[in-house]
């Protein structure tokens, strides 16, 4: 069951962001409900909540596969890997640990992102006047 989090201010948008995780992260309706604001300006918030929340916990896409297979072929054709010397299971291996690293590289850069992003849109809050 999702967990529904209702914003009322600056700091509500703070514990999201310090509630995000590298490798787990709960699903959440997101509602916003700051009295400074107008309606279409909550939704407008929250839709900039939701994007930004999102970005922590999206799925690697499916082309990150194609991309490090194209590069990794790229790198043995310009002899950077040696297959010749390292034999065809070690450039397998090589290729898994390649391919791992750099999942974790960029599900590493989406956590700060996101993290980074629903904080500097927090301090943006508290520092904006209210109407």
């Amino acid at each position: 069951m999702e967990k529904k989090i209702i914003i009322s201010t600056a700091s509500d948008i703070e514990q999201i962001a310090h509630e995000i995780g590298l490798f787990k992260m709960e699903k959440r309706i997101i509602k916003v409900h700051m009295n400074q604001f107008s309606e279409t300006e909550n939704r407008q918030l929250e839709q900039e909540i939701v994007k930004r929340y999102a970005i922590g916990g999206k799925q690697l896409d499916n082309k990150i596969g194609l991309v490090t297979l194209a590069a990794y072929l790229v790198l043995m054709v310009t002899r950077v890997i040696p297959v010749l010397k390292l034999g065809f299971i070690n450039s397998v291996l090589l290729y898994i640990l390649f391919t791992v690293v750099l999942l974790l590289g960029i599900r590493l850069y989406r956590f700060w992102h996101s993290k980074r992003s629903l904080r500097q849109l927090a301090r943006g809050l508290q520092v904006a006047p209210a109407f």
